[in-house]
C-alpha cells in the first residue's frame, strides 16, 4: 500500500522464526529480506530501518523521456503520427501508465490526449474515445509529450516536446556499417554503409567523413562504398556516413568508428 507500519509488522510477526523460505512461498509472505531462508534477527535489522518509509517517489525516468520520438507514419489519408514513450520503472514493483498529451504548433495543448494507459506506443489518429475526424488534418505540425504515474498516483514531470509534421515522412536513422572501415593497403581504407534502416527506408545518396582528416566523399547516388586513398601508413583514421533517403530527407552522422 506504499507505506511500511504496523500492517506489515504483522505479517512480519507471523513469519518470525520461520524456516524454509524460497520464492515458492514469496521468501515467507516477503519476511525474508536476507533470501538467507530464515527470518531472524537480520531481516529484522532490515524491517526497522524502513519503518515508516513512504512510497512517494515517482517512476523513473522522472520527468519523461522519449523512446522513438514523433513522427508521421502515412502520406495519404488516413494521417497518423506515432510516438513511444522510454518504458518507465516503478523501484517500488508498482504497475505503471502513461499519459499522451498533444499541442498546437506553439506548444499550447490542443484538448487532445491518450488517457492513463499502460500502452508506452500512442499512435495519433484523432480517433481516441471517439473523438472525430479520425484523421489529423494534413502538413499540419503537432506537439507531443508525455508523463508517467504508478498505482499510487505518484507522477513524473512531463518530457519535452517534440514535434511532428502530417503526411510528412521523417529521415531514416543514419546509416551503419555493412562493412566496417578496414585498411585495403598501407595507404588506402575501405567501407561500406547499409542501404535502408531498421524500418526499411532506403537510403539513394552517400556522404562519408573521414574525420581525421575532415576530408568527405561528397555525395554519391547508389553507392553505399568508399576507398579513402592517399593515406599515411600506420595511422588510425575515424570514419561517420550519413545519407540522403527515398523521401529526400537527410539522416544524421552515424557515430564514428575508427
Amino acid at each position: 500500500d506504499g507505506i511500511i507500519n504496523f500492517k506489515d509488522f504483522a505479517i512480519f510477526a507471523l513469519n518470525w522464526l520461520s524456516e524454509g523460505c524460497s520464492g515458492a512461498n514469496d521468501w515467507c509472505q516477503g519476511a525474508d529480506f536476507t533470501f538467507d531462508t530464515y527470518v531472524n534477527f537480520e531481516d529484522l535489522d532490515i524491517f526497522v530501518g524502513c519503518w515508516l518509509f513512504k512510497d512517494t517517489e515517482a517512476p523513473i525516468p522522472n520527468p519523461s523521456e522519449w523512446e522513438i520520438e514523433p513522427y508521421s507514419t502515412s502520406m495519404t489519408p488516413p494521417y497518423l503520427i506515432s510516438m513511444t514513450a522510454k518504458t518507465a520503472v516503478d523501484v517500488w514493483g508498482w504497475d505503471v501508465e502513461y499519459y499522451f498529451q498533444r499541442t498546437d504548433a506553439n506548444g499550447n495543448p490542443d484538448g487532445r490526449f491518450r488517457d492513463w494507459d499502460p500502452n508506452s506506443e500512442w499512435p495519433d489518429d484523432n480517433d481516441d474515445f471517439g473523438l472525430e475526424p479520425n484523421t489529423l488534418d494534413p502538413n499540419t505540425t503537432y506537439g507531443y509529450r508525455v508523463k508517467a504515474h504508478d498505482e499510487l498516483g505518484n507522477e513524473t514531470g512531463w518530457s519535452v516536446i517534440l514535434y511532428a509534421k502530417s503526411s510528412e515522412p521523417r529521415a531514416a536513422e543514419p546509416p551503419i556499417w555493412e562493412t566496417e572501415p578496414y585498411a585495403t593497403s598501407p595507404n588506402s581504407i575501405e567501407m561500406v554503409a547499409t542501404t535502408s534502416d531498421s524500418n526499411g527506408i532506403e537510403y539513394e545518396w552517400y556522404n562519408f567523413w573521414n574525420i581525421t582528416l575532415d576530408v568527405y566523399s561528397d555525395w554519391q547516388e547508389d553507392d553505399p562504398t568508399w576507398t579513402n586513398t592517399g593515406l599515411d601508413p600506420n595511422t588510425t583514421y575515424s570514419y561517420s556516413v550519413q545519407a540522403i533517403d527515398e523521401n529526400g530527407k537527410t539522416t544524421d552522422w552515424s557515430d564514428p568508428y575508427s
